[in-house]
C-alpha cells in the first residue's frame, strides 16, 4: 500500500512540468504498443530495461507520438530517447516550436 501511494505521489510531481493530459496520452500510447497497463508507466521508466521494449517497439511508439501530438521528432532526437521522460521532453520541445 505504501509503495502505491508513494508511486502516485511521485507521478504527480513528475508530471508537473508535463501537462497531465499529455502524460496520460503518452502513457496510453506506450501501454497500447507494449500491451502494458498505462498506470504502470512512470516518467523514469526506461523503454528497454523497465518496459521491455525493443527497437521496433520504440519506433512504433515514436510514430504514434508524432501522429497523436501532430509533431515531428528529428532522427537525432529519436536516438537520444531512452526513458519515458526523454520522450516527454521531446514532445514538450516539439510543441513549443
Amino acid at each position: 500500500m505504501w509503495q502505491r501511494t508513494k508511486k502516485q505521489g511521485s507521478a504527480r510531481n513528475q508530471k508537473g512540468w508535463f501537462k497531465r493530459m499529455e502524460f496520460e496520452k503518452l502513457q496510453a500510447i506506450i501501454g497500447e504498443v507494449l500491451n502494458l497497463d498505462p498506470d504502470e508507466i512512470s516518467m523514469d521508466a526506461a523503454f528497454g530495461d523497465d518496459l521491455g521494449a525493443d527497437s521496433l517497439d520504440v519506433f512504433q511508439i515514436m510514430m504514434r507520438i508524432e501522429e497523436e501530438f501532430g509533431i515531428r521528432i528529428s532522427n537525432e532526437a529519436l536516438e537520444q530517447i531512452i526513458t519515458v521522460s526523454d520522450a516527454a521532453e521531446q514532445i514538450k520541445h516539439a510543441l513549443s516550436e
